[in-house]
């Protein structure tokens, strides 16, 4: 078979059919003269869900971490003050600083709980759980370290919590 030179597809840099580039072997299962497929429709873009933001997932990281710290603590809170209950009765003395700090580590606790329950519904788009926990959080250590000089780091992890989850690209993620 022989080309005229008039003939389009002879050209150098000309395609034998339309949507073909030459050069190229043309795409596999697509009959030669047939259009590429269109890319997705607008529709279709818009029905795909939200990206959840960098900030909501490690303001949720940030309290799972802070839930450890606060379980860990918790525990050394009612540790300390069961000794010091113990020493309180042996001495008769009338105090109940040692409960205190009993009720102050079961509080701890309670709240690590929080956090992680807040922790797991922040990574599903609902930040309330998580915001109320970092913020009984920060209350509770700044009483802590008021009155006992403890619970620093668990304070400047709930400021982070609250600091990630107040930016506006947490505060604005609306999951569908």
């Amino acid at each position: 078979m022989s080309s005229s030179p008039h003939d389009p597809a002879s050209q150098p840099g000309s395609a034998p059919w339309p949507g073909h580039q030459a050069g190229y072997p043309p795409m596999p299962g697509m009959p030669p003269g047939e259009p590429l497929p269109a890319g997705p429709e607008a529709r279709e873009l818009h029905s795909l869900p939200p990206q959840r933001p960098g900030t909501l997932t490690a303001a949720a990281v940030v309290g799972f971490v802070a839930s450890g710290f606060e379980m860990l603590g918790g525990v050394l809170w009612m540790l300390g003050g069961a000794a010091l209950g113990m020493v309180e009765d042996a001495f008769d003395q009338d105090s109940t600083v040692g409960g205190v700090i009993t009720l102050l580590g079961l509080a701890c606790l309670v709240l690590g709980g929080a956090y992680i329950w807040g922790g797991v519904l922040a990574l599903k788009g609902r930040k309330l759980v998580l915001l109320v926990a970092a913020c009984t959080a920060a209350a509770l250590n700044l009483t802590a370290g008021i009155l006992f000089g403890g619970g620093v780091l668990s304070l400047v992890l709930a400021a982070v919590v609250i600091l990630l989850l107040s930016l506006a690209p947490s505060r604005n993620y609306q999951p569908r």
